[in-house]
């Protein structure tokens, strides 16, 4: 881009020297030759003040650029980590349920013997007192 700026503005000055060369003047030829010449240098100041803009421009975006991409690496590691982090909690989260599951079950089991035991002891209960103590009475 800078390079295509040069050499179009060198395009311009000779044509710029071939147009005062070729123009007649009335204050003579050395008048002519320092007229192009104070030209030719605030041209060149010109040139040479756009140049070191554009590096200073560049220079600037650089830096911008190289911010960026400190910016971009950090969050693509801490996205790393939300990733990993996400997934090591999932399966924190998925051992507890199966654990928890697990001891949901064995207390169920154990309410249904416990259950049993009652249920079978009630009964061995209303037998014995059918038997030791009968409804209808002998007199």
């Amino acid at each position: 881009m800078i390079l295509r700026n040069v050499y179009w503005l060198l395009v311009f000055l000779i044509s710029l020297v071939f147009t005062l060369m070729n123009q007649r003047n009335t204050y003579g030829r050395k008048d002519n030759l320092l007229s192009l010449s104070d030209l030719l240098d605030n041209r060149k100041q010109r040139i040479l003040n756009t140049i070191r803009n554009s590096e200073e421009l560049r220079g600037g975006a650089i830096e911008q650029l190289e911010k960026a991409k400190a910016r971009l690496r950090k969050v693509e590691i801490e996205a790393d980590q939300f990733r990993v982090n996400g997934y090591s909690e999932i399966e924190r989260e998925k051992l507890n349920l199966v654990n928890s599951t697990y001891k949901t079950l064995e207390q169920l089991e154990n309410y249904k013997n416990e259950t049993i035991q009652f249920e079978q002891q009630r009964a061995i209960n209303q037998v014995r007192q059918r038997i030791f103590h009968p409804v209808w009475v002998k007199k």
